[in-house]
């Protein structure tokens, strides 16, 4: 179901896998081996994992998920998660990174702060699509990572990766978003969501993560209110640049993954 491909220490001789699927995977059967993965960091206390796959198509209803934010579904399973979050799709040209890690590892030197996790998670997808010229942002009243669609010509934001490089980025909530009105027609006609997050934690170890649109079927998310928000849309990085490749997006977040991780800066 996955390989080994890499992993990187934190420190002392203490390292996180990459772990990685090369074929699309159900998604009932990844839940039961991350959970798997979960118990044995428990069992073993190690730091973890990172594991980087695809799914085959499915819809995923979180711990905030209602009826009411499904439309139509039929020839598509609906599996319902421990995840936090509402609806949303799985499939082809989707890139997903699920982080299992024993928390304890990464908060050595702080109190855990599940916000401050959240932003390092947001900051590792910022600054993978920085890397291909792609402005994204965060919106003050919504989740996710989100793109303005009328930047065609997309150009680097360069303030951004000192944005990133700011401990107020993290925590501080209310710091660096594009703070945006929720009944403000122009933007929601343009700020698109690109990129999606929904965690679990559990006894110290967090589990889910989050998932990137390359170039995945768009239709797909008709069937329902992708993350329970009517208003806005959901697009591809493709749309972008056109020459992003599935490799080189991965081999991208794998080594913001690794900046991110072991930067101690951010995590002090």
């Amino acid at each position: 179901m996955y390989n080994f491909v890499d992993r990187f220490e934190l420190f002392n001789n203490n390292y996180i896998n990459i772990i990685q699927s090369h074929i699309e995977i159900d998604y009932k059967i990844s839940q039961e081996i991350m959970q798997n993965l979960v118990q044995e960091i428990k069992n073993t206390n190690i730091p973890g994992y990172i594991w980087i796959l695809e799914h085959q198509d499915v819809y995923t209803a979180g711990t905030s998920s209602t009826e009411e934010q499904v439309n139509s579904i039929k020839s598509i399973p609906v599996y319902y998660t421990n995840r936090g979050g509402k609806y949303t799709f799985h499939g082809n040209g989707q890139i997903i990174c699920y982080f299992i890690i024993n928390l304890k590892f990464l908060y050595r030197n702080k109190k855990f702060d599940v916000r401050h996790y959240v932003r390092i998670l947001e900051s590792i997808v910022i600054r993978t699509l920085h890397n291909f010229d792609i402005k994204s942002f965060l919106k003050y009243d919504k989740v996710g990572i989100w793109v303005d669609t009328r930047d065609y010509n997309i150009t680097k934001n360069d303030n951004i990766i000192q944005d990133l490089e700011n401990k107020m980025f993290y925590e501080n909530q209310n710091t660096f978003y594009q703070n945006t009105k929720i009944n403000n027609n122009n933007e929601k006609g343009y700020h698109k969501k690109v990129s999606a997050l929904g965690l679990r934690i559990t006894n110290g170890i967090s589990y889910h993560g989050f998932a990137i649109n390359l170039n995945t079927d768009l239709s797909k998310y008709q069937n329902i209110i992708p993350c329970g928000i009517s208003d806005y849309g959901i697009c591809n990085i493709a749309e972008f640049n056109n020459k992003i490749t599935k490799d080189r997006l991965i081999s991208q977040i794998k080594t913001n993954i690794k900046y991110t991780f072991t930067n101690q800066n951010l995590w002090n």
